[in-house]
């Protein structure tokens, strides 16, 4: 029998004539398969019953042969290469038809993957399996014989429920059957994995060992129909059929789509709720709850304090408020998170508030929104127009691709632009700002801040004399200024240059000189050059009292030419 192997495109019916045939495709081409005496049954799993495969043709939209081949003879490598070539996409590779395969060819069947994430369906024999790149999927779900089956992929197998060994490699995510499974994590990473594994139990009482990277047990596709309990500190779980499975050294959970319970331990978890109200624990460790494989409709808020979040005004999210140690999820239900530090958003505009512990958060696609709190942050914006605040601490800011804002708040942060045109603003402490690729703007603030620009136009910008230094050690450095092309620009507008008189003076340019003249709104420069050295640089003093003497100074790194046009005064 063969039984849900052939679903990837539309069946040709009637199936009611002495040779019939199957047609199934990618995008516009198409795969016959000609069966000889073959029952055609109609229903949520079609079967395919009896009968014999006479060929083998493989036709473009224009109904010219791309491959054909009769199976009185036939080249087993041969065939099956030019349809996984037909099958594959370049994004993802489905080859369900591998119990189909191994009628055809009664030796065992070598499948391997390409590039994307690719979905294999075992059939009967000891089979191997290359995933090579991307997250693919070894589904056991289908197996016929009331067996388990047992993953070991230290060992480098698994063994199926017939009792075949299959070789897998570089395998990421394995679904088993609706009897009790063993899975084993692996000891090692292989160049072409991604150090994260993820089980489906599919029913029965399960064992989960994790081993090296991320192992995550995911109840998403388990099959059944109730809401999932995971306590990964008790090392047990109430699966959706209400059997009992079994963990150890188990780093992740996915849930359902219903309101889940999901435990941690004192390991760095993973989880993703998915649809529903849950409720997550993270307890101790770095724990991440991770939304951004949901697919609800919009973005998700979350806020990790012990504070109502008020006003909020979210692009596609109705809620004005949320409260305490709390998250919205973009399908409109509420999460509770207690001892969560880490949050990835989804690919919409998102708003998430940090706590006081160190919090890691990708914003992910859209317009996102990220308040850091204390603690020392890593706050990533991803892609989209993004605002990010670092608050209290030490935190690293990357805005990702497009136009961003950040601002580091108090303590010594690192801000990264990335690629758009961004405007970074420093706050309090010794930070560091990377505007990246785009026109971007560096905005000082107190501290001793090192700016580098990146490619593009970009305007560094000083406001306050008070938040300028005047000696090595507190002044400000720019480390890259661009004169040629679209040039850079130091700006200085913001700052009285003779506070002898009233109102907001413009400083005057004088050419390169070691000394003030002592006239008051003097900006004078010269090179320090270290011979045989990189050590060189350029130092920009400033006198805005008329005593010869400078007020604030700017380093730039290497031995800098200026003119009056570089600079905004």
């Amino acid at each position: 029998m063969l039984q849900q192997v052939l679903q990837i495109g539309t069946f040709d019916e009637p199936f009611n004539t002495p040779t019939d045939f199957l047609i199934f495709g990618k995008e516009d081409d198409s795969l016959v398969l000609i069966f000889q005496g073959v029952d055609l049954v109609v229903g949520d799993a079609r079967t395919l019953s009896g009968g014999t495969i006479t060929s083998f043709t493989l036709l473009h939209q224009n109904e010219t042969v791309l491959y054909e081949y009769d199976f009185i003879s036939p080249p087993r490598a041969e065939v099956f290469q030019a349809l996984l070539d037909f099958l594959d996409t370049g994004f993802h590779d489905f080859v369900y038809n591998v119990l189909l395969a191994n009628f055809m060819f009664a030796e065992p069947l070598v499948v391997g993957g390409e590039e994307g994430d690719d979905y294999f369906r075992p059939g009967i024999g000891a089979d191997s399996f290359y995933g090579l790149f991307g997250s693919d999927l070894l589904d056991y779900i289908y197996e016929v014989p009331n067996n388990g089956i047992e993953v070991d992929l230290t060992a480098g197998f698994v063994r199926d429920a017939w009792g075949f060994l299959d070789q897998v490699r570089s395998i990421e995510e394995f679904r088993g059957t609706d009897r009790d499974d063993l899975f084993r994590g692996a000891s090692s990473l292989n160049p072409s994995e991604t150090g994260r594994y993820t089980y489906t139990g599919a029913g029965g009482d399960d064992t989960f060992i994790g081993g090296f990277g991320i192992d995550m047990v995911s109840y998403l596709i388990d099959g059944g129909n109730g809401r999932v309990r995971v306590d990964l500190a008790q090392g047990t779980a109430t699966d959706t059929h209400g059997d009992t499975d079994s963990f150890q050294n188990i780093e992740g959970v996915r849930g359902t789509n219903l309101g889940d319970d999901l435990l941690g331990d004192g390991q760095d978890n993973v989880f993703e709720g998915m649809d529903g109200a849950d409720l997550i624990n993270g307890r101790a460790g770095q724990d991440l709850v991770d939304y951004s494989s949901e697919k609800g409709g919009h973005g998700i808020v979350v806020n990790l304090t012990g504070d109502t979040l008020r006003n909020l005004n979210v692009p596609g999210i109705a809620i004005t408020e949320l409260g305490p140690y709390s998250a919205y999820d973009s399908y409109g239900n509420i999460d509770k998170l207690s001892n969560v530090e880490d949050i990835n958003g989804t690919s919409f505009a998102d708003h998430i508030v940090g706590n006081g512990s160190r919090n890691v958060v990708q914003g992910g696609f859209g317009n996102d929104t990220i308040l850091g709190n204390g603690g020392n942050d890593w706050l990533q914006g991803g892609y989209g127009d993004d605002t990010i605040d670092g608050g209290i601490g030490d935190d690293t800011l990357d805005g990702g691709i497009g136009n961003d804002s950040l601002n580091g708040g108090n303590g010594d942060d690192i801000l990264n632009g990335d690629e758009g045109n961004d405007q970074l603003f420093a706050g309090a402490g010794n930070d560091r700002m990377n505007g990246g690729d785009g026109d971007d703007k560096l905005t000082d603030s107190e501290g001793k801040d090192v700016f580098s620009g990146g490619l593009g136009a970009d305007r560094f910008d000083f406001n306050k004399l008070s938040e300028m230094g005047n000696s090595a050690a507190t002044r400000n450095v720019i480390t890259d200024l661009r004169l040629f092309g679209t040039p850079d620009k130091i700006d200085l507008a913001s700052i009285d240059a003779n506070t002898l008189v009233g109102g907001d003076q413009a400083f005057t340019f004088i050419a390169a000189t070691p000394a003030f003249s002592g006239a008051a709104g003097e900006l004078i420069w010269t090179q320090i050059d270290w011979f045989g050295t990189d050590e060189d640089w350029t130092l920009i003093s400033g006198d805005v009292d008329g005593d010869s003497q400078s007020d604030f100074q700017i380093e730039l790194t290497g031995l800098v030419t200026l003119t009056a046009n570089d600079f905004i005064l």
